[in-house]
Protein backbone atom coordinates (compact mmCIF):
# COMPACT_ATOMS: atom_id res chain seq x y z
CA UNK A 1 0.00 0.00 0.00
CA UNK A 2 1.47 3.76 -0.19
CA UNK A 3 2.47 6.00 1.85
CA UNK A 4 -0.03 8.60 1.09
CA UNK A 5 -2.80 6.11 1.29
CA UNK A 6 -1.50 4.45 4.96
CA UNK A 7 -1.27 8.32 6.05
CA UNK A 8 -5.07 8.49 5.09
CA UNK A 9 -6.27 5.42 5.98
CA UNK A 10 -4.24 6.03 9.42
CA UNK A 11 -5.83 9.49 10.12
CA UNK A 12 -3.62 12.27 10.98
CA UNK A 13 -3.30 11.31 14.49
CA UNK A 14 -0.41 8.82 14.19
CA UNK A 15 -2.47 5.71 12.99
CA UNK A 16 -5.02 6.54 16.57
CA UNK A 17 -8.42 6.01 15.91
CA UNK A 18 -10.71 9.08 16.58
CA UNK A 19 -14.18 7.69 16.81
CA UNK A 20 -16.65 10.36 16.55
CA UNK A 21 -19.88 11.14 18.41
CA UNK A 22 -22.63 13.00 18.78
CA UNK A 23 -20.98 15.60 21.28
CA UNK A 24 -18.54 15.91 18.16
CA UNK A 25 -20.84 17.53 15.74
CA UNK A 26 -22.12 21.16 15.16
CA UNK A 27 -25.54 21.20 17.11
CA UNK A 28 -26.82 23.95 14.99
CA UNK A 29 -27.79 21.76 11.83
CA UNK A 30 -31.13 20.59 11.00
CA UNK A 31 -29.58 16.67 11.39
CA UNK A 32 -28.28 17.42 14.52
CA UNK A 33 -31.31 18.76 16.03
CA UNK A 34 -33.79 16.37 14.55
CA UNK A 35 -31.22 13.59 15.83
CA UNK A 36 -31.32 15.17 19.76
CA UNK A 37 -35.51 15.44 19.49
CA UNK A 38 -35.79 11.67 18.37
CA UNK A 39 -33.33 11.01 21.03
CA UNK A 40 -34.88 12.98 23.78
CA UNK A 41 -38.10 11.17 22.54
CA UNK A 42 -36.89 7.80 22.88
CA UNK A 43 -34.93 8.08 25.88
CA UNK A 44 -38.16 10.02 27.63
CA UNK A 45 -40.15 6.87 27.00
CA UNK A 46 -37.55 4.50 27.91
CA UNK A 47 -38.41 6.40 31.69
CA UNK A 48 -35.36 8.58 30.91
CA UNK A 49 -32.17 9.07 30.49
CA UNK A 50 -31.23 7.97 33.93
CA UNK A 51 -32.64 4.56 33.95
CA UNK A 52 -31.31 3.26 30.66
CA UNK A 53 -28.24 1.02 30.53
CA UNK A 54 -25.23 2.20 28.20
CA UNK A 55 -26.94 -0.49 25.84
CA UNK A 56 -30.62 0.80 25.35
CA UNK A 57 -28.71 4.66 25.39
CA UNK A 58 -26.63 3.04 22.30
CA UNK A 59 -29.41 1.76 20.96
CA UNK A 60 -31.82 4.55 20.98
CA UNK A 61 -28.85 6.75 19.77
CA UNK A 62 -28.93 4.76 16.37
CA UNK A 63 -33.09 4.74 16.53
CA UNK A 64 -32.40 8.58 16.43
CA UNK A 65 -30.13 8.59 13.87
CA UNK A 66 -31.84 6.18 11.47
CA UNK A 67 -35.32 8.47 12.32
CA UNK A 68 -33.18 11.52 10.94
CA UNK A 69 -31.73 9.80 7.82
CA UNK A 70 -35.31 8.44 7.41
CA UNK A 71 -36.76 11.77 7.75
CA UNK A 72 -34.27 13.28 5.32
CA UNK A 73 -34.87 10.73 2.64
CA UNK A 74 -39.01 11.18 2.75
CA UNK A 75 -38.42 14.71 2.69
CA UNK A 76 -36.27 14.72 -0.67
CA UNK A 77 -39.28 12.01 -1.75
CA UNK A 78 -41.82 14.23 -1.43
CA UNK A 79 -39.87 17.56 -2.72
CA UNK A 80 -39.48 15.35 -6.37
CA UNK A 81 -35.94 14.36 -5.96
CA UNK A 82 -34.89 10.87 -6.85
CA UNK A 83 -34.56 8.54 -3.78
CA UNK A 84 -33.37 5.14 -3.67
CA UNK A 85 -35.79 2.89 -2.18
CA UNK A 86 -33.76 -0.09 -1.05
CA UNK A 87 -31.58 2.48 1.38
CA UNK A 88 -35.12 3.51 2.32
CA UNK A 89 -36.68 0.60 3.12
CA UNK A 90 -33.64 -1.03 4.68
CA UNK A 91 -33.25 1.74 6.61
CA UNK A 92 -37.15 1.25 7.87
CA UNK A 93 -36.43 -2.42 8.91
CA UNK A 94 -33.15 -1.55 10.85
CA UNK A 95 -34.37 1.15 12.57
CA UNK A 96 -37.69 -1.37 13.33
CA UNK A 97 -35.42 -4.15 14.36
CA UNK A 98 -32.87 -1.54 17.13
CA UNK A 99 -36.50 -0.40 17.93
CA UNK A 100 -38.23 -3.72 19.17
CA UNK A 101 -35.00 -4.65 20.81
CA UNK A 102 -34.94 -1.32 22.94
CA UNK A 103 -39.18 -1.80 23.11
CA UNK A 104 -41.95 0.15 21.22
CA UNK A 105 -44.14 1.06 24.83
CA UNK A 106 -43.03 3.88 26.80
CA UNK A 107 -42.25 2.56 30.55
CA UNK A 108 -43.70 4.55 32.90
CA UNK A 109 -41.23 6.18 35.55
CA UNK A 110 -41.90 5.87 39.75
CA UNK A 111 -42.53 9.32 40.96
CA UNK A 112 -43.56 8.32 44.17
CA UNK A 113 -41.59 9.82 46.78
CA UNK A 114 -39.67 7.17 49.43
CA UNK A 115 -40.49 7.51 52.83
CA UNK A 116 -37.56 10.32 53.65
CA UNK A 117 -38.17 12.91 50.83
CA UNK A 118 -42.20 12.64 51.93
CA UNK A 119 -41.18 13.39 55.84
CA UNK A 120 -38.78 16.29 54.37
CA UNK A 121 -41.77 17.52 51.93
CA UNK A 122 -43.74 17.39 55.27
CA UNK A 123 -41.81 18.42 57.41
CA UNK A 124 -41.20 22.02 55.45
CA UNK A 125 -45.08 22.51 55.20
CA UNK A 126 -45.78 21.51 58.20
CA UNK A 127 -43.53 23.95 59.60
CA UNK A 128 -44.58 26.67 57.77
Amino acid sequence: MPEDAKAKQAGSNGGKARLLTLDDLDRRTQAYQRTAEILEGVMSDMGGADRCTTLERSLAESVAVMGAMIRDLEVRFLKGEAVDITEYTALINARRREATTIGLKRRARDVTPNIEEYQRAYSRTGAA
